[in-house]
C-alpha cells in the first residue's frame, strides 16, 4: 500500500519524549497510510533534507521531537493543504499561542520574525516555526540550507507556492533541553542578510 504521509522528525539523540511522540503520531494519523522518519544527522537542515530524500509519501510533515508540536494538528493541517502547497504551524495567527517562555526561544523568535519581515518582505508571522506540512513536490530541486531555519529560502520564493499559516498551540517542551541559543540568533541574522544579497543580485 502506498504511503500517503511521511512525518520527518529531526532529533538529537537521546530525545526522551520521542517514543511517546511516535505513539501519538500513529494514533493521530490512524486514517492515513504513513511512515515516521527520525533523522539524527548533524545539522537541522541536513537532517530534514535526508528525511525528504527517504520519504515515500506525497505529503511531508516536519515537526520537533520534544513534544512542543501536537500530532493532533497534523490531520487538520493536511486538510488545509488541499488548497495550498505549504501549511505553516503558527503561534501568531488566530487562536494560535505559545506556552514556551524560555528566554532564548523568545529572543530568537522576536529577532527572526522582525528581520525577515523588514529585510526580506516575507509575509509570514511565525517564521520560526519548525512545524510544516507540505506537498512533496515543493521540495523538488530545493536546496536545504544547513541551518536552524531550513525553510527560509523557500518562503522567499513566495510567488511559486501557495503558503498559508495554521494556528497551533506551541507547548512547553515535554522533556530534554532546548537547542536554541543566543549564538543561534546571530547565525539567523547572517542567514537573513545573505538571502537579501541574493535577492538584489
Amino acid at each position: 500500500m502506498a504511503v500517503e504521509v511521511s512525518v520527518i522528525i529531526p532529533a538529537k539523540l537521546p530525545e526522551p519524549y520521542l517514543p511517546t511522540l511516535v505513539k501519538e503520531i500513529d494514533e493521530s494519523l490512524s486514517n492515513f497510510t504513513h511512515e515516521i522518519l527520525v533523522q539524527t544527522e548533524k545539522g537541522l537542515g541536513y537532517a530534514v533534507s535526508r528525511g525528504v530524500e527517504r520519504a515515500k509519501g506525497g505529503i511531508i510533515t516536519i515537526m520537533d521531537a520534544d513534544g512542543s508540536h501536537s500530532p493532533l494538528d497534523i490531520p487538520k493541517m493536511i486538510k488545509t493543504l488541499s488548497y495550498h502547497d505549504v501549511v505553516v504551524g503558527s503561534r501568531y495567527i488566530g487562536s494560535g499561542c505559545t506556552y514556551d517562555n524560555s528566554s532564548p526561544r523568545k529572543f530568537l523568535s522576536y529577532v527572526y520574525n522582525k528581520l525577515t519581515k523588514l529585510i526580506l518582505g516575507v509575509n509570514i508571522r511565525d517564521m520560526m516555526s519548525g512545524f510544516i506540512v507540505a506537498k512533496k513536490h515543493v521540495f523538488t530541486n530545493y536546496t536545504f540550507p544547513n541551518s536552524y531555519k531550513f525553510m527560509l529560502p523557500l518562503y522567499t520564493q513566495n510567488l511559486k507556492f501557495k503558503t498559508i499559516e495554521f494556528p497551533i498551540t506551541f507547548q512547553k517542551r515535554k522533556a530534554g533541553k532546548s537547542k536554541a541559543s543566543f549564538f543561534e540568533g546571530f547565525r539567523i541574522v547572517w542567514q537573513v542578510l545573505q538571502l537579501r544579497l541574493r535577492q538584489k543580485s
